[in-house]
């Protein structure tokens, strides 16, 4: 079965991995809880709403308190959060693409969005490292 063989694969992908971030917000969920990923928090907890300055500062110190943590972004997000996130902090930004907006239409699409996020998420713990 396809679907079983990209699981395993993702399995054996982020397997004794331990990768941790922020992410612009909570659209990962199920994708953390299957692969035992860890989430910190999200930088918008409403996708309508604007994160408070009280937020973001939380967030900063979050990071400082992680240093191995990375923040993920993705091109949908304005990148002046990531830019404040980062600002005085060392974490390593990766942008991902949930939606598969770099990928063709077709047959395949899921299986290369979900190769192309894995990839992408692993890069925190490979890069974090280095």
């Amino acid at each position: 079965n396809k679907l079983t063989t990209l699981d395993e694969h993702i399995k054996k992908s982020l397997q004794g991995k331990r990768i941790s971030y922020i992410t612009v917000h909570n659209d990962l969920q199920h994708f953390n809880l299957r692969y035992q990923l860890t989430q910190l928090a999200s930088i918008q907890t409403n996708e309508h709403q604007t994160p408070s300055v009280k937020h973001i500062l939380k967030l900063k110190n979050l990071l400082k308190g992680s240093p191995n943590s990375c923040i993920l972004s993705s091109s949908q997000v304005p990148s002046k959060w990531v830019k404040i996130l980062k600002k005085g902090n060392n974490n390593l930004t990766v942008t991902i693409d949930t939606i598969g907006l770099s990928l063709n239409d077709g047959k395949q699409l899921y299986f290369d969005l979900m190769q192309n996020l894995t990839a992408q998420v692993r890069r925190c713990h490979i890069d974090s490292k280095s």
